[in-house]
């Protein structure tokens, strides 16, 4: 374990080392500040709105990013990849960082101390809950059914740390190269004492850790002990990244964190449902047909062309590879593109 984290420390002094040229603003971001009262800490938000917010009236689930100052510009390019292809659905993101400083993440992101340093843990994941969560779903359009957190090594630690100790207060979970080795194992000796009380663990998790980085037997041993618990109503899916290292996880691991936790339903439809929506539908332009086929609708266009959709339920279908939704109404159904939309009526 002294390997991995000689690893996290260097990992964060060259970070810390990287030169400021001046910052560069992303589209449809804001910037706005937090005083917590549990950490006695200023806290930096950086905030992303999804497309088409102002014009919908639903609430948007919320992915909480960790050490925004480094991650934030990666994930705003991931969801962004991922919502065009249809993977995810529309998010508001949620950077937490100090203001650029890194200098707090021992202390906020680690359970116990480690000689002599962090172990604070408790108080940032408080802060989160009662002071952070609080504030971002009364000023904005933030849904308390889905919250998602995301972290990196020491973020990934904590992001685990808070799976254990939140009681169901997230619903998903992406740690990424997590450092399950801080203090010795504390992560591991905490899982031991959660799985011990009987609590239940509940929710999504996918982790991702680079090939190349250390102890990777440790953490798979870790990972399968977790999911040999059978915790009732949790789903744990890892996986190691080959020939990547620790840095370099988090684009794969954070990719293929999104579609996990929020990979969507899949049915088989039965005869009778898919006649219910069997017939011609037009708009003022044209006109197409939707029909049945071995449990799944299929959308035909006037020219020729055909697309299988996947069932979510007896009223809505989509495009597992592209973003395209289909959703039936009393009229008929709405056809949802990127960045378009057309209500189609039965003849």
């Amino acid at each position: 374990m002294k390997k991995n984290i000689s690893l996290i420390i260097l990992f964060g002094w060259i970070a810390g080392m990287q030169s400021s040229y001046g910052q560069v603003t992303l589209p449809g971001t804001k910037v706005e500040y937090l005083e917590s009262e549990n950490v006695d800490q200023k806290f930096e938000l950086q905030i992303n709105l999804p497309s088409g917010y102002e014009e919908n009236s639903e609430k948007f689930g919320v992915v909480y990013v960790l050490d925004a100052q480094w991650d934030f510009p990666l994930v705003y390019a991931l969801y962004g990849e991922q919502y065009y292809d249809g993977f995810i659905p529309p998010l508001i993101l949620v950077g937490i960082t100090w203001d650029g400083d890194t200098n707090y993440r021992s202390r906020d992101f680690t359970p116990t101390p480690q000689n002599g340093n962090g172990g604070e843990a408790s108080k940032f994941l408080r802060f989160i809950m009662e002071e952070l969560s609080p504030y971002i779903e009364s000023n904005y359009k933030a849904d308390p059914n889905s919250r998602t957190i995301m972290g990196r090594s020491l973020g990934g630690l904590f992001t685990m740390y808070a799976a254990l100790e939140s009681d169901g207060f997230f619903h998903n979970f992406i740690p990424t190269s997590p450092a399950y080795g801080w203090d010795n194992g504390a992560l591991i000796r905490l899982e031991e004492e959660f799985h011990e009380s009987g609590k239940s663990l509940n929710g999504r998790m996918y982790s991702a850790m680079g090939g190349v980085e250390g102890n990777v037997k440790g953490y798979e041993e870790f990972m399968k002990k977790i999911q040999s618990r059978n915790y009732e109503g949790f789903e744990l899916e890892y996986k190691i990244l080959q020939n990547i290292g620790h840095s370099g996880s988090k684009a794969e691991g954070d990719t293929r964190g999104l579609q996990f936790v929020f990979e969507r339903n899949s049915i088989e439809l039965s005869k009778d449902q898919l006649k219910k929506i069997t017939g011609k539908y037009s708009t003022e332009n044209y006109t197409v047909e939707l029909v049945g086929n071995n449990g799944k609708p299929i959308l035909k266009y006037p020219n020729g062309y055909e697309v299988a959709l996947t069932a979510e339920s007896e009223t809505s279908f989509y495009l597992p590879d592209a973003f395209l939704n289909l959703k039936i109404t009393k009229e008929g159904f709405v056809l949802e593109r990127f960045g378009s939309s057309e209500e189609f009526v039965k003849k």
